[in-house]
């Protein structure tokens, strides 16, 4: 069975297309995908009825009456636009040979592009193929013209034609379709290198690439790429892209970069190996996608041949999936951020859950939107109290830290979302304050993360005197007024501690003079400013107690007292 059809993408223009089954395939699936004719540009054009964008009148596809084992079909493709109009389309047909259950085929092409001179020339390509295997070549341009070789079956060769350049100011490229392969011609303007056929010069070219089979979203992979140097004099520095993006080919224009090398020198007729073991994005779609290297991606290279710096993996397209693993949590791994104290959870705390399966094996963040909250998922992890989203601080397949809703009440069910995939359910209790100070280092314990009234930040080596202002930076305050809003950003009117707060310094009572958000930070984060008490003793590392509600912070907390 064989499906003719327009394919289109956010990165492809409408194409022809097909694809099609064999009777042992299992029901409901097809076989992939075939463009043999890529589009060439947008397209728009106004239908009878005003404002609809016309499309499909010519799609068939039909079997061949005379061996009733060959299918032909005819789609439409969006063709350049020629006097001024807005979208043109055309129509390219496309005989397919129905594959054999007994031939087992696979293509590969003796390179994968050439460029020429603005003359034009003749080129050649071959095709690799099991014996039998039918393929097919066709032009996706107008001045490149398929003579021999546009069918055949096995190895074979396909030649070609370049019409002469008619643009004095611009070089152009297109592709050949050879064998379900994309074959890419560049070729210079008039002004550019003289002469016809392949042009001169320093010329690099990618002869391999590898990349694996199958990979998971968040994991390792390994993609090594072989470029060779084939003028007869080195190269200066240059570097070689490793990219991957779910499109046909790969380029510079915003895919993913997996990797890098950078090569002082290449000698002439010489080769090298650039491998590089990157980790995919954690909550990357599951699909298929294209590994690629580009050789002299930053175009560091006077190299007049381009056509064939940019190749597929050799080993075919990267099947992508979502891990399997769901998250794991547990009651003892729920802890404030600040403290790392387990125990009940305070409205608007900073919580930090240890796990296993939680996120990306690398630290992922949170965006801020531009009406000034912070995202709910960070990497494709969420936190779940009683199911709704809480504000994002961070994400890592061991931990996570998130923002408890103002909202929450008695007891709590927290779970955690990676990808789709929810861990257990640990249920919490909501207790009225939990506080805890913020120390430098984020061990929970020695100096902690406090300001002096200079805004330095306060260390042995920079002690805040006596009768000076201290800013604290704590969590776990429990309920605010007026209310803010979750994953909202401290901005005035700044919601101010419901309960009382108090601060000792080595014992001595500090006055308070504000306890409420922090400018800039999200809700949930607390900025304490006290006085240094007259009567504080001195020290590189003096006990500070912050309490909320009859509460007290964390022991081992210290601040500098000159």
């Amino acid at each position: 069975m064989l499906i003719g059809y327009t394919r289109f993408t956010p990165q492809e223009y409408p194409s022809a297309t097909f694809s099609f089954r064999k009777a042992s395939d299992p029901p409901g699936a097809l076989e992939g995908e075939t463009v043999f004719k890529s589009g060439e540009s947008s397209y728009l054009g106004l239908g009878a009825d005003w404002g609809s964008n016309r499309w499909g009148d010519y799609s068939v596809s039909l079997v061949d009456p005379v061996d009733d084992l060959t299918f032909w079909t005819v789609q439409e493709y969006a063709a350049s636009p020629t006097g001024g109009w807005s979208g043109r389309w055309g129509t390219w047909w496309a005989r397919i040979t129905a594959p054999s259950a007994d031939l087992s085929c696979s293509y590969s092409l003796s390179e994968t592009s050439q460029a020429f001179g603005p003359a034009g020339g003749t080129g050649t390509v071959s095709v690799t193929a099991p014996p039998g295997c039918p393929w097919m070549a066709a032009s996706n341009a107008g001045w490149i013209y398929v003579g021999s070789g546009n069918q055949g079956a096995g190895n074979g060769t396909v030649g070609f034609v370049i019409a002469p350049a008619v643009d004095a100011a611009k070089g152009r490229n297109a592709t050949l379709t050879i064998a379900g392969q994309t074959f890419t011609v560049t070729q210079q303007p008039p002004g550019g290198s003289a002469g016809g056929g392949p042009l001169g010069g320093i010329d690099l070219a990618v002869i391999s690439v590898s990349a694996p089979a199958e990979a998971v979203s968040g994991g390792q992979i390994v993609v090594s790429a072989v470029v060779q140097n084939r003028s007869p004099m080195d190269t200066g520095p240059f570097r070689i892209g490793l990219y991957i993006n779910s499109g046909s080919s790969v380029g510079t224009g915003g895919d993913t970069l997996l990797g890098t090398c950078d090569v002082a020198s290449l000698a002439a007729n010489a080769s090298l190996t650039c491998s590089r073991s990157p980790y995919l994005a954690w909550g990357m779609p599951t699909g298929k996608y294209v590994a690629g290297a580009i050789a002299d991606d930053q175009d560091q290279i006077p190299d007049p041949d381009r056509g064939n710096n940019v190749r597929l993996s050799d080993t075919g397209a990267v099947s992508v999936t979502l891990s399997a693993q769901a998250p794991v949590i547990s009651g003892a791994g729920v802890v404030n951020a600040a403290s790392y104290r387990a125990g009940g959870i305070a409205p608007g705390e900073l919580v930090t859950i240890f796990g296993a399966n939680l996120g990306a094996p690398t630290l992922q963040y949170p965006r801020v939107s531009a009406s000034g909250k912070v995202d709910t998922q960070a990497g494709g992890t969420r936190v779940l109290f009683d199911g709704a989203p809480a504000p994002m601080i961070y994400a890592r397949a061991d931990q996570v830290t998130a923002v408890a809703p103002f909202g929450i009440s008695g007891t709590t069910e927290m779970q955690v979302e990676s990808l789709g995939m929810r861990s257990n359910t640990v249920a919490v209790p909501v207790v009225a304050s939990a506080p805890a100070i913020f120390t430098s280092d984020g061990s929970g314990s020695g100096p902690g993360a406090i300001q002096n009234e200079d805004f330095s930040l306060n260390t042995g080596s920079n002690p805040a005197v006596r009768g000076s202002w201290l800013e604290i930076w704590a969590t776990g305050g429990g309920a605010m007024q007026p209310p803010p809003s979750d994953g909202s950003l401290g901005a005035p009117p700044f919601a101010q501690v419901s309960q009382r707060v108090s601060v000792r310094i080595g014992g001595a009572e500090a006055p308070v003079m504000y306890a409420g958000e922090a400018s800039g930070m999200v809700a949930g984060v607390l900025q304490i400013n006290v006085i240094v008490p007259p009567d504080a003793p001195s020290g590189a590392a003096v006990p500070i107690a912050l309490t909320i509600g009859g509460v007290t912070s964390q022991q081992g907390v210290t601040v500098a007292i000159q």
